[in-house]
């Protein structure tokens, strides 16, 4: 099959080639001389396209083919392999990245254990961020998980339990203030002990956390559990 690159060809080559150059003009020239030398239909072509204010009629490309045409045996070896053969138009675009499905949402889920015979207020709160004060870092209202236990009013029934998932993302600490042991009227009768676990020492995402609440006569403990 013989070289017969069309004038979209040359543009495409010029983009490729990109700065002025003895290497880009000996390719043109090369190209244009084998097609232009031989097709009336080229030479039209060619003179509406945007290479033809670079060159006009010149007389090595318009003329003097047969001079010049070896060239191409030289030019296109050196600087663009098979360009005027594989070449078509312009540079064909990058196809864009495939979209890639974002994984599931990853969670730290959150078990609670009332073993007493009291209504347990858990009090649990997490952080997104790591802590290294508690009382400033954790425990603040904008950290607290709200909802939970009967009716949404956070107070866990005598002898149940329940569970909340905590996006791994929001779960760098979780802890709780020790739990609100209260009677059926709401009063408070005591409370347990303050815990709290910290992403990458008590627990790891996607773990179980277990907080169990106890009362023991006038003693109130709080536990926290990890698997």
């Amino acid at each position: 099959m013989p070289l017969v690159p069309t004038v979209p060809t040359y543009v495409g080559i010029r983009q490729r080639l990109g700065a002025q150059g003895p290497g880009r003009d000996c390719l043109l020239v090369c190209c244009l001389d084998w097609r232009l030398g031989r097709s009336e239909t080229a030479k039209r072509e060619y003179r509406g396209s945007a290479l033809y204010a670079d060159f006009g009629d010149s007389p090595v490309i318009m003329k003097n083919h047969r001079k010049y045409g070896w060239l191409i045996l030289l030019c296109l070896p050196l600087y663009m392999g098979q360009a005027c053969v594989s070449v078509s138009g312009d540079p064909d675009p990058e196809p864009e990245p495939a979209d890639v499905p974002e994984p599931p949402p990853a969670f730290v889920l959150v078990q609670f254990l009332n073993e007493s015979a009291y209504g347990v207020d858990i009090e649990l709160y997490a952080s997104a961020t790591p802590i290294t004060n508690p009382a400033t870092e954790l425990f603040v209202p904008g950290n607290r998980i709200t909802g939970l236990g009967e009716f949404g009013t956070d107070i866990i029934r005598p002898d149940s339990a329940g569970s909340v998932e905590v996006r791994c993302t929001w779960a760098a600490a979780i802890g709780t203030l020790g739990g609100r042991f209260v009677d059926t009227e709401g009063q408070e009768i005591g409370r347990g002990r303050q815990r709290v676990a910290s992403m990458g020492i008590g627990y790891e995402c996607e773990d179980i956390i277990t907080l169990r609440f106890r009362a023991d006569g006038d003693e109130f403990t709080t536990d926290i559990l990890f698997e």
